[in-house]
């Protein structure tokens, strides 16, 4: 797999928690209602740190030789271990009130800033920008849908080539039958994250890229509902790459490359709402994740990957 097709895997999962999402809940006589939609008037910022540690690992194939162990030896070793990456993200939620259609605008912008890394145990701490940057997202809500979506031109370069406005509008009304669901305390609600993230000479059948949150009522004091959550990722590959373009006329044209991949995670974590206003006063969520990627030369890639996310949000004035 090329490292742009790479990244826009790795990207999109990254952006599906920055999105203006809101889970909320209003109380109603026998619960409360679960709402993933932001009411009118709101004006919100949510402000996110993220710290995200990864090691990886290359398993030998079983009937390696000497000569190609010592390599992969020598590979290993240039390998720093772990990666550690500490970032934070701003992100501010703004509707207007509904007009004579009843249609909401919806604007938000999220601001990652800068980014903290440190390659291996030890190393020296780099400060770099965060590939991501600025992101800004408009929409109108009709009837409870998500239309005329549109990303900022940041988003089409963090995901080349593929349609953003599109892939996130279909995300987004996917949880429009969920709106108004009604919950107890110990009940759960389910909310699916289908990303289809289309690779250019790949069939989109070939990838499948699940996530799934789930939210389960615990209590609700004062006008603030508290939600254990918990989240599950299943991610797998099984596709023909296509191969490489030839460097010069004269030079054979190489076959495709068949690529692997798997990813499976979970993590558990809590939300804190505020009914009122559909407010995330506090989300955390600590997630880990292994993948595995078969290499070429037959070897197994394996990389680990540990994630804590401390979000927290407070009422802004209106601009």
């Amino acid at each position: 797999m090329s490292t742009q097709s790479m990244r826009r895997m790795i990207s999109a999962a990254f952006l599906s928690l920055c999105l203006p999402f809101t889970a909320a809940a209003q109380t109603v006589a026998k619960g409360i209602e679960f709402h993933v939609l932001p009411l009118p008037n709101t004006h919100q910022q949510l402000d996110t740190q993220m710290r995200m540690e990864m090691r990886m690992k290359v398993l030998p194939k079983p009937d390696i030789s000497d000569a190609e162990r010592e390599k992969l030896a020598a590979t290993i070793g240039k390998m720093p271990s772990p990666i550690v990456m500490n970032s934070k993200l701003t992100q501010r939620i703004d509707t207007s009130a509904a007009d004579k259609q009843g249609l909401i605008k919806v604007q938000s912008e999220a601001l990652m800033g800068m980014m903290e890394m440190q390659l291996g145990a030890g190393g020296p701490v780099q400060t770099v920008p965060n590939p991501l940057g600025e992101m800004r997202f408009s929409a109108v809500l009709n009837k409870g849908r998500y239309e005329d979506v549109k990303f900022s031109e940041a988003m089409g370069k963090a995901l080349p080539g593929m349609d953003a406005n599109a892939l996130f509008a279909k995300m987004f009304n996917a949880m429009a039958p969920l709106e108004g669901a009604v919950l107890k305390p110990g009940e759960t609600i389910e909310l699916p994250f289908q990303m289809d993230m289309p690779l250019p000479g790949v069939d989109a059948s070939a990838l499948s890229n699940k996530t799934v949150a789930r939210y389960t009522l615990r209590k609700v004091e004062k006008g603030v509902a508290d939600f254990d959550v918990s989240a599950t990722l299943d991610m797998k590959l099984d596709a023909t790459m296509p191969a490489p373009a030839a460097s010069a006329a004269s030079e054979p044209q190489t076959a495709p490359v068949p690529f692997k991949l798997t990813a499976k995670g979970q993590g558990k974590g809590l939300l804190r709402m505020r009914l009122a206003d559909r407010l995330m006063l506090l989300n955390t969520l600590d997630f880990n994740a292994e993948m595995e990627m078969p290499m070429p030369d037959g070897n197994l890639m394996q990389m680990q990957m540990h994630m804590v996310v401390d979000l927290k949000g407070k009422t802004v004035k209106k601009r």
